[in-house]
């Protein structure tokens, strides 16, 4: 018996058909609004770099490891979706709810991985708390610097023994549950 495969389709076929501009410039405009989205918290690096004993010393090669980590991460992402999901895949934004919309989780569904998906979606879901975790981080240094120069009030230059601004991060953890808001229907309501 002999088991016959069907022809090995690699390389940029998505790229021929729906083709990489199937948008327009509309779809250009979109990508990069996405894509400044992607890039936010790179700043951290400078935020952090305050904490350390030799920011000379530490932030050049911190601004350089980071710059290489979000080029090779992003742009090696980039091409590994674009080459394996259609741009006109009915799931991508807004074409479903749900986990299902992620581009990493609609690749692994069309390459009929069972599992995967489910992984790639506990993934996302740490790294979003890693994301969250990191605004408290940035957002009580800001608040802390803030009050130090007098723009916010006294209480947030309070930092403890370890070198917490505890005050800033319990206030930017109290206002964090706010963005909640806006998942329910009337949440437009509320921001009005």
């Amino acid at each position: 018996m002999i088991l016959k495969l069907p022809p090995l389709q690699v390389g940029g076929r998505y790229w021929r058909d729906p083709g990489p501009l199937a948008n327009g410039f509309k779809g250009i405009c979109a990508v990069f609004v996405t894509a400044a989205f992607s890039f936010a918290g790179t700043e951290l690096v400078g935020i952090a770099a305050t904490e350390t004993p030799n920011p000379r010393k530490a932030l050049p090669s911190a601004v350089k490891g980071t710059f290489w980590r979000i080029t090779i991460i992003y742009l090696s992402s980039l091409l590994i979706i674009g080459l394996n999901v259609p741009a006109n895949q009915e799931r991508l934004l807004g074409g479903a709810d749900g986990a299902g919309t992620s581009p990493f989780v609609i690749m692994a569904s069309l390459a009929g991985l069972s599992g995967l998906d489910s992984f790639l979606n506990i993934v996302i879901c740490i790294s979003v708390l890693s994301i969250g975790l990191s605004c408290v981080y940035a957002g009580s240094r800001v608040l802390t610097a803030l009050a130090e120069t007098g723009y916010a009030p006294k209480v947030f230059t309070y930092v403890d023994k370890s070198g917490r601004p505890l005050w800033s991060v319990i206030a930017v953890l109290a206002f964090g549950p706010i963005a909640y808001v806006n998942v329910v229907s009337a949440g437009d309501t509320v921001f009005k």
